[in-house]
């Protein structure tokens, strides 16, 4: 489905008249709409339309519009307004004959990002931006009220608990994939019940002596294992060592 079968503006989608990448202030301008929509958990900056009409704009189209917003010349502006810098992609797409350049910003923010600097009113430096609903619209602008900063607190919490999550899952199948490989033997078993039933002896004679308080034991692991071939007997402390 086309990017531009529908146009609004909404949280994750910004219009923006014909920029020229090339102007300090329009750069200042499409730096802080990545921003604001970096804050959002991702999103996407379309040009060539009228944020308020909602139409197409008809002045200021670039000879070429692929080379005008290259790759190259937004993620420049990124990584020149933003901290911490992120990737953007973008993409190229055709309504009513006419091509329309579209920054797509990825999701993950684990931290707010601010404007590392300035350039006259279009962007303040070390700032945050969001994308906020004021006066019935949305826009890419400065937390306006607590509602604004909640939502972007709670997106770069939910991302890293979602990485924290990523990370245990990747572990932990390689672990039950591993403990799937091993496998156990009578004789296995029967060697860590002897040596527990030793310890549990134990315990009981030093617990009964008053030498170690009684208390529940915690936190202890047992593990056996049978080594099958050819072994050379070695010291005692050679072995633990």
């Amino acid at each position: 489905m086309s990017r531009l079968t529908t146009i609004s503006e909404t949280f994750d989608t910004e219009l923006k008249d014909w920029l020229d990448p090339t102007n300090l202030a329009h750069a200042a301008n499409i730096a802080r709409a990545c921003i604001a929509l970096r804050n959002n958990n991702g999103g996407q900056l379309i040009f060539g339309f009228n944020d308020k009409t909602l139409q197409k704009s008809s002045t200021g189209i670039p000879a070429d519009v692929k080379q005008t917003y290259h790759a190259d010349v937004i993620q420049q502006i990124v990584s020149k307004f933003a901290l911490p810098k992120f990737d953007v992609e973008i993409v190229f797409e055709d309504k009513d004959g006419q091509t329309h350049p579209i920054v797509l910003v990825k999701n993950g923010v684990e931290s707010p990002v601010m404007s590392r600097s300035a350039y006259e009113k279009e962007i303040r430096q070390n700032t945050v931006y969001v994308r906020t609903l004021s006066n019935d619209k949305v826009s890419s602008a400065e937390p306006k009220t607590p509602d604004d900063w909640n939502r972007l607190i709670r997106i770069c919490f939910d991302n890293r608990e979602a990485d924290i999550g990523r990370f245990f899952r990747r572990h932990i199948q390689a672990i039950a994939i591993e403990l799937k490989q091993l496998s156990t033997t009578p004789a296995v078993e029967e060697f860590l019940n002897e040596g527990k039933a030793q310890f549990d002896a134990r315990m009981k004679e030093k617990i009964a002596e008053g030498k170690i308080p009684s208390m529940p034991i915690n936190g202890l692991r047992e593990v056996s294992l049978i080594i099958q071939g050819d072994f050379e007997p070695l010291p005692v402390k050679h072995l633990l060592d």
